[in-house]
């Protein structure tokens, strides 16, 4: 038993039972490399193979190669016709925009290379959103450039979204002095659109003060502060309900002074908004610029 067993070793190191490593001449290679793995896994590295040969040449060229190094070259050769997809669908989307081109007729090969329609070969008609579909797909960056893309629209929609229900609040209602909207329900609106805190950051008699938190503006400039004031409970004297904004200014001011004329807020240039931050304990890194503050109370309509 032991003569046979020995036998069998020297056979097996002979005809490279225990060598993992490729050889095209001889089909054992091939199922030794394979040893040990499961019926998907041998699928997949047979792609590899095919893939990587292709690559190379032939698959003379894989001699010698373990399955790492097999698995690598096929990893390369992906990247590579990769890079060429992600060229040639930006190139032919770009075309086809240009010209208003809803689809396209293209060749894909079995490694999915696309190409041009090529004679002998059957072809496949593409429509542009399933091309910028398979571009997203082979690009991250190009994902994340849309991801990023959406992103930025969806604030600068909210962003105009939370502008316009501010102006329309704070305006009056037909030939009143009644503002469309409370004070409450304007914080409302910053705290459902998560711009402001649940919670005041700050709070001085009867007034509360936010930070934003998110971006929002007023009439194209940044707000930075947005303060309430209300009767809670009696602290002494006196109330002025209403709300107003501390602005960071960009440009010119004119169209915030003359939202603030039409719609009952005093308006005041030149706010040391560092010192009324530190006056309330609030601790806020501002940006650089120039600062002015609209009231838009009880007491500042005429």
């Amino acid at each position: 038993m032991k003569k046979l067993s020995l036998f069998v070793f020297l056979i097996c190191v002979l005809t490279g039972c225990f060598d993992k490593t490729f050889d095209f001449r001889n089909h054992q290679s091939l199922e030794n490399m394979m040893s040990g793995m499961s019926l998907e896994e041998q699928r997949v590295f047979l792609d590899d193979i095919q893939l990587a040969a292709d690559a190379l040449g032939g698959d003379h060229n894989l001699n010698g190669y373990t399955v790492e190094e097999v698995k690598a070259e096929a990893e390369n050769a992906r990247a590579f016709l990769n890079k060429k997809n992600v060229e040639l669908l930006k190139e032919i989307i770009s075309e086809m925009e240009s010209i208003g081109k809803e689809s396209i007729r293209l060749h894909m090969s079995s490694h999915g290379l696309f190409s041009m329609p090529k004679e002998g070969y059957i072809a496949k008609t593409y429509s542009i959103n399933k091309l910028k579909e398979k571009l997203l797909e082979l690009s991250p960056t190009e994902k994340s450039q849309k991801e990023n893309n959406i992103s930025s629209e969806k604030k600068i929609t909210d962003n105009i979204s939370i502008e316009n229900q501010l102006a329309d609040s704070i305006s009056f209602k037909s030939n009143t002095k009644e503002r469309e909207k409370t004070s409450s329900d304007i914080i409302k609106i910053f705290k459902d659109s998560n711009v402001i805190s649940q919670s005041p950051n700050g709070r001085v008699d009867y007034t509360d003060y936010y930070i934003i938190g998110s971006p929002a503006k007023l009439m194209g400039h940044d707000i930075l502060l947005i303060e309430e004031e209300y009767m809670d409970e009696n602290i002494g004297c006196c109330v002025n309900p209403g709300f107003g904004f501390s602005v960071k200014i960009n440009g010119n001011i004119s169209n915030l002074v003359s939202f603030a004329e039409n719609n009952g807020c005093s308006f005041e240039e030149a706010l040391t908004l560092s010192e009324k931050l530190k006056s309330l304990d609030i601790n806020y890194n501002l940006p650089q610029g120039d600062f002015v503050y609209l009231s838009c109370r009880e007491n500042d309509i005429q």
